[in-house]
């Protein structure tokens, strides 16, 4: 059989425990949903630049001796050429096949979940975002989109003082293996601070210019505090929604799996095909907002996007301006 046919043969729900025992990945669990579903979703096609069209299941042991399963080759190959790749157990392996697709979902998703993980795993990866040469580039493109709209950026010095003291300490970890002298390092520091710096200022630029053409009740100067929030976290979340609304299995979807962390406050930009929600999904979204995500202060705006057709999007920013969460509380 072959790997689509192999996640057509078992629930999302049945390979979650191996998941979680084998990958620890009780946080992200969502994003496995997401990942199969969009599986399912996807239509296979073969490419001559994979690497084969054959996936082995077999066991490997580790630095202890403990032996664990692996599917391979799956990681790096184009999504939808997965799917084409007949699958091939070792006789030795009896593990139930949830199990064995849990292992090719891990693998699958090694480098994203979905298209917009993937494409920032690479950008991670290689240390610059797409399309741009580097951080700052990025932030003084999304600047100036925020200035056209009456909108101002901060400057190094009006950076929060713990915001300044957070970056330090994480380019003096990044620094603290490196050999050089006294005067490299004091360089080195610079740009490592100053990189990290740009980092979270374009991320945070580009999530306000996303919002800025649907502002309704929300003015620029409002998303400008998002520069001075002591905690910061944003996601893009899509739907691979199959027989309901993106709206609903989105909301579904973030309340079971927990995706958007609690924080003080929050702001949700809701893109659909359609113009108009229905009465379920507009109190889906109320529930999720005002309860499931307990927020102190929430905005929802909505975005239209004829493509996505039955399918939704929805881009989120949760942040803290006075609480101060533990860095593992803010990200995936």
């Amino acid at each position: 059989m072959t790997y689509k046919e192999l996640l057509q043969k078992v629930t999302f729900k049945e390979m979650e425990p191996y998941l979680v025992e084998h990958y620890k990945v009780n946080n992200a669990l969502g994003w496995y949903k997401l990942h199969y579903d969009m599986l399912i979703l996807l239509e296979p096609k073969v490419s001559k630049d994979a690497n084969g069209n054959v996936c082995k299941i077999g066991y490997y042991s580790d630095y202890e001796g403990d032996k664990h399963i692996e599917a391979w080759p799956m990681e790096g190959d184009l999504w939808e050429h997965c799917l084409t790749k007949e699958i091939v157990v070792d006789d030795c392996v009896t593990e139930p096949l949830p199990e064995l697709a849990a292992c090719c979902l891990w693998h699958t998703s090694f480098y994203g979940f979905t298209p917009q993980t993937h494409e920032r795993c690479f950008d991670d990866m290689f240390c610059k975002p797409s399309d741009f040469k580097n951080y700052k580039d990025k932030f003084d493109f999304y600047a100036d989109i925020i200035a056209k709209h009456g909108g101002k950026v901060p400057t190094l010095k009006e950076l929060l003082i713990c915001k300044h003291q957070e970056l330090s300490k994480e380019a003096k970890e990044y620094l603290s293996k490196a050999k050089a002298n006294r005067s490299k390092r004091k360089k080195r520091f610079r740009e490592e601070f100053m990189d990290l710096y740009y980092r979270r200022l374009s991320v945070i630029a580009e999530y306000i210019a996303k919002i800025i053409p649907w502002l309704e009740d929300l003015s620029i100067d409002h998303l400008y505090q998002l520069f001075y929030s002591e905690k910061f976290c944003t996601e893009v979340i899509q739907s691979f929604a199959m027989k309901e609304s993106g709206v609903e299995y989105l909301c579904r979807l973030i309340k079971d799996y927990k995706m958007i962390p609690n924080m003080e406050r929050l702001i949700l930009l809701v893109t659909t095909g359609q113009k108009v929600l229905t009465p379920k999904e507009k109190s889906m979204l109320h529930y999720l907002v005002s309860t499931v995500c307990g927020c102190k202060q929430y905005h929802v705006f909505f975005a239209i996007d004829p493509s996505l057709g039955n399918q939704a999007i929805i881009s989120y920013a949760a942040y803290n301006m006075t609480n101060n969460l533990n860095k593992d509380e803010t990200t995936k």
